[in-house]
């Protein structure tokens, strides 16, 4: 027998599997580290965002009017899309009609149209409904017109707020309200939104335009044998631009329409206000991306309190009209406008014998110190005095702002919130379950209030059956 010759086995070195391995490890490394390149990109593009960040963005908020205004009215966006404001019904809301007013504004020096829709209330709408199917619009114009200056439910004249038009859905969801409330409503939009004439907006110019809105309102009502009580709702930038009209409603009517000062409204209606814009943008949910530059006061607020062109500074417009009788409506959860602007301390401060550049300065460290104090130490107000160097400050609320305006006597003012429980946020405040009952009892206020005070020519008694009882009903209420 022959043997059978093996193959010889093959053998590795003894380091030959470690070896093996390590070079596996080693691209493996080597493939998910990025290559040089992609490092110097990644290092550009973090250091492009950080000069935005801290350089670029603050730099243009502070110097480019054009870019707060973008900001503040947000008039750029437009939803929804190719409205057809001439027929409100394919928006959602029955028994409306279009219309528009033109004037000359003296604030742009330019022809202005305003386009603006009239609501009739839930039943005048079911009695006139015929007529919105075949009729002339000049003939149901005078039809309207005749309703609203004979009506005996109460108007509503609405200022929205920034971006979109008059057309969007959660203030199509307040109209549908306001119908059911039975009330007349008008609603319109500034310059620069929806089908009114495309002119940047201003705070004078927005103004403005609803003071002409207010006085064709007036106008038309002053036709029927008896006015009809009327009451107007601002939400959001709207508080700013209807307590800045309202508060000033005797010097806009002499200045801007040349004739006596308009009568008031029955009362005021503030969705989600804030005090001033100065606060309102200090505690934006977007001012966290900044607050922590050392120069964020001076890039960011500064502007909204030494340039008057953009201020909405309700605060000080309300204590300026004693008689008239606000409501504030507030939810907890509101990210936009937070509760706080309108329930929180805020500082209004002057200096004196100082040079621009030490107001700046000395303004915004006791506004920090103040922040410190308050907020991070929970300290009374009373140890903020040695922060205040040469500036005078005051601590204010808008709803105690407006109270301390009327401590000699004047007209109710609520505030009511919403808990964040009912997820009401900024604009939807209309689907609260007690709205019907806190505007129903609004506007009994409201109108009891007016007739008290023509009948005392405008003069409020502190006593049992003057402005005492009325701010015991209102304490009840809240």
């Amino acid at each position: 027998m022959c043997a059978r010759r093996l193959a010889p086995v093959r053998t590795h070195p003894p380091h030959a599997h470690t070896d093996n391995l390590m070079r596996i490890k080693f691209s493996l490394v080597k493939a998910a580290l990025p290559s040089a390149p992609a490092l110097v990109l990644g290092g550009v593009l973090t250091a492009g965002l950080l000069a935005l960040h801290v350089a670029l963005v603050p730099l243009v908020f502070r110097y480019s009017k054009t870019f707060r205004r973008s900001l503040i009215f947000a008039n750029f966006v437009q939803w929804p899309l190719y409205t057809n404001f001439e027929d409100p019904a394919a928006s959602g809301i029955e028994g409306a009609r279009n219309l528009s007013i033109e004037y000359q504004s003296k604030v742009d020096n330019c022809p202005i149209k305003i386009g603006i829709w009239h609501i009739l209330p839930k039943t005048a709408y079911e009695r006139l409904k015929g007529h919105f199917n075949g009729t002339d619009k000049e003939q149901l114009n005078r039809i309207l017109d005749e309703e609203l200056a004979n009506s005996r439910t109460p108007i509503m004249l609405y200022c929205h707020g920034n971006s979109n038009s008059r057309a969007a859905s959660h203030r199509i969801q307040l109209y549908k309200f306001f119908q059911k409330m039975e009330f007349h409503t008008i609603a319109f939009d500034y310059r620069g939104y929806g089908d009114s004439t495309n002119v940047h907006p201003s705070e004078d110019g927005v103004v403005e335009d609803s003071l002409m809105v207010y006085e064709w309102l007036q106008t038309t009502i002053d036709k029927g044998p008896e006015k009809p009580s009327l009451f107007v709702w601002g939400h959001s930038l709207g508080t700013g631009i209807s307590s800045h009209l309202l508060g000033n409603l005797d010097t806009l009517s002499s200045r801007l329409l040349e004739r006596p000062a308009l009568p008031m409204p029955n009362g005021l209606i503030l969705e989600a206000p804030f005090n001033n814009l100065a606060d309102e943008v200090a505690h934006h949910p977007l001012s966290k991306l900044v607050t922590w530059l050392p120069y964020y006061e001076l890039a960011f607020v500064s502007q909204f309190v030494s340039r008057a062109e953009h201020c909405f500074r309700s605060d000080a417009h309300l204590a300026r009209a004693p008689r008239l009788p606000v409501a504030i409506l507030h939810a907890r959860d509101d990210v936009i406008v937070p509760h706080a602007v309108g329930a929180k301390p805020s500082v209004i401060y002057t200096a004196a014998n100082q040079s621009s550049r030490d107001k700046t300065t000395q303004c915004h460290a006791a506004r920090r110190a103040y922040r410190s104090l308050v907020e991070c130490c929970a300290a009374p107000p009373a140890l903020f005095a040695p922060y205040c160097l040469f500036i005078r400050m005051r601590i204010i609320y808008l709803y105690e702002s407006i109270r301390q305006s009327r401590a000699a006597g004047g007209a109710p003012v609520v505030f009511h919130s919403y808990e964040k429980s009912e997820s009401l946020g900024h604009k939807w405040i209309c689907n609260a379950k007690d709205l019907p009952q806190v505007i129903g009892w609004w506007r009994a206020l409201g109108e009891a209030y007016v007739q008290q005070c023509t009948s005392f020519g405008w003069h409020c008694d502190d006593d049992e059956d003057g402005c005492a009882s009325t701010e015991r009903k209102k304490e009840k209420f809240i």
